[in-house]
């Protein structure tokens, strides 16, 4: 989600919502087959030891706790403070 001075874009099935003093408006993005290709590949090198991949489990951890702060601050309408943040 991207929240802005007048409005907000979150992901779709489709492509994006935007939120703006309109209302609600989907814009449909074009899909692509293997969108998946950098993660398949990232998988790979890691697994051949080409190198350390970027999505590893402290990356999924700090995406986890962005993702139990989101549901907080839209279940309490209130700003939710991230703490023990960590540089990557």
């Amino acid at each position: 989600m991207v929240s802005g001075e007048d409005a907000t874009i979150r992901q779709s099935a489709d492509g994006l919502y935007l939120y703006d003093e309109d209302g609600r408006q989907e814009i449909a993005l074009p899909r692509k087959e293997g969108c998946r290709l950098a993660e398949l590949m990232e998988m790979h090198e890691a697994l051949s030891g080409g190198r350390k991949p970027f999505h590893d489990g402290g990356w999924a951890s700090r995406r986890s706790k962005c993702a139990s702060a989101f549901s907080k601050s839209a279940r309490t309408g209130r700003e939710v403070a991230m703490t023990r943040q960590v540089a990557i």
